[in-house]
């Protein structure tokens, strides 16, 4: 779940396709307004969900369009927010051609990467 502060709301605006947070009936353009009863901003809200354990029952409390409501979700472990793709020396011949196809550039053009 992606949450911005928008106007000094905090705003959903992503709920990942069978996350907790979906199946508890989460949409993109909820506005978050607490977690166990306590308010919670979008700057802090990974520092806040770490005081959790996983599969910890969490109640969210927010504006569901103009109702408010109050939801149950078991919370997952964490997924990886970003990743990082790197060059093997030694590539095969399918493995170059899979890098090119899928970042549109060859593997030699990798700086500092040599074959």
């Amino acid at each position: 779940m992606i949450v911005k502060t928008e106007g000094g709301h905090e705003m959903i605006k992503f709920v990942e396709t069978g996350s907790p947070a979906q199946l508890a009936g989460i949409d993109p353009g909820d506005e978050l307004l607490a977690i166990d009863g306590v308010r919670v901003s979008a700057e802090h809200l990974s520092d806040r969900l770490r005081d959790y354990p996983v599969e910890a029952m969490l109640k969210i409390t927010l504006f569901h369009g103009d109702l408010l409501q109050t939801v149950h979700l078991t919370l997952a472990p964490p997924r990886p927010s970003h990743y990082q793709v790197l060059p093997i020396a030694n590539p095969s011949p399918a493995q170059s051609q899979n890098f090119s196809g899928w970042l549109g550039i060859p593997l030699s053009s990798v700086r500092g990467l040599t074959h």
